[in-house]
């Protein structure tokens, strides 16, 4: 008897965090809870939660999913003019949103971008030349001044393009 309680425990456990990292039932609250007033034609507050398809979504515009789960948590959306979730619905909610939010293997989500190509400042050469023979060659004068890059230094890599 309590080897098969405990094995029933077991399958409520592991069903349980199944369904707690199962995308399709983030989806299913929004699309019954959240859509009629968040995405469509009508998109209160300007938010559109329509664009919850998987984990990498829910990365690029995690600022509106992360404000949708405190607006759940706190039971302040839905409004109370529209059908209310029962409380295991939100807590579902919550917990795998929170979960996938939470639980990411970023290595699936390696993409470093735009890297560009760099090089030594005029300076950096110089100082390069006089650390390689010992004297101070004046080397890197004859090349122009760096410009600033978008960070106000004259080493960033994208404002070292030429």
């Amino acid at each position: 008897m309590l080897a098969l309680v405990l094995m029933v425990s077991l399958v409520h456990l592991f069903s349980q965090s199944a369904s707690a990292t199962d995308p399709q039932s983030i989806k299913a609250f929004v699309t019954k809870h959240c859509v009629a007033c968040h995405g469509g034609d009508l998109m209160e507050a300007d938010i559109d939660l329509r664009n919850y398809a998987d984990q990498r979504q829910l990365l690029k515009h995690r600022d509106v999913w992360f404000r949708a789960l405190e607006q759940v948590a706190s039971k302040a959306m839905p409004p109370e003019s529209e059908p209310q979730p029962t409380e295991e619905e939100r807590e579902l909610f919550v917990k795998t949103l929170t979960r996938s939010a939470n639980d990411v293997d970023w290595k699936q989500f390696h993409d470093p971008g735009r890297l560009s190509l760099s090089r030594l400042t005029a300076i950096e050469y110089r100082h390069a030349i006089r650390d390689i023979f010992g004297v101070d060659l004046q080397a890197g004068d004859f090349l122009g001044k760096d410009p600033e890059g978008n960070t106000g230094f004259t080493n960033d890599r994208d404002g070292l393009l030429t």
